[in-house]
């Protein structure tokens, strides 16, 4: 019996130099847990890998990485199912260019049903079970709808990645 095929998002690897992570490191630290055809895409904590269905895989990476690289950092599993949901991005049914889109991968399910937003136009949120469908037509850089606003307003963390590495990362799974 194959293993089903798991995306593990790392929250806030190497970004402006804190969580320092190699991907080497990071392959190898899922492959000793037990993961198998570990790959990992771009320096931003994105690993995708087969592995035992029953297994708390999340849990388990974010014990491992606090254990053996002493480094806090939550980690949201997506099935390929689950991801492949999340590349279908709403806002793409309105004409908005790809390289505008985000997804803020939850790591639970808030208990928030909806999320409004609009103090925050032209930026657009939209909340679909574990994702958050994101729109900055001006840059996510210059946006004041920003991660910790989300885990603020949801009650729980999510990380964030852009349609391009979402869309590169279903390639890679499947």
């Amino acid at each position: 019996m194959s293993h089903p095929v798991w995306i593990a998002l790392l929250r806030s690897i190497n970004l402006g130099g804190h969580n320092r992570l190699k991907m080497q490191d990071l392959r190898e630290l899922v492959e000793d847990l037990g993961g198998l055809e570990v790959r990992t895409h771009i320096q931003s904590g994105n690993v995708v890998f087969r592995g035992a269905p029953e297994l708390p895989w999340a849990e388990r990476l974010t014990a491992a990485l606090r254990e053996r690289h002493q480094l806090e950092v939550p980690v949201a599993l997506r099935s390929v199912d689950e991801l492949l949901e999340a590349s279908r991005h709403p806002f793409l049914d309105e004409g908005l260019p790809a390289e505008v889109l985000h997804v803020s991968f939850l790591l639970a399910t808030p208990t928030a049903r909806t999320l409004d937003t609009t103090r925050y136009a032209p930026d657009r949120a939209l909340l679909q079970g574990r994702h958050v469908f994101l729109a900055y037509p001006g840059g996510l850089g210059r946006s004041k709808l920003t991660g910790a606003v989300l885990d603020r307003r949801l009650g729980v963390q999510g990380t964030v990645r852009n349609l391009g590495v979402v869309r590169a990362l279903v390639a890679l799974a499947t």
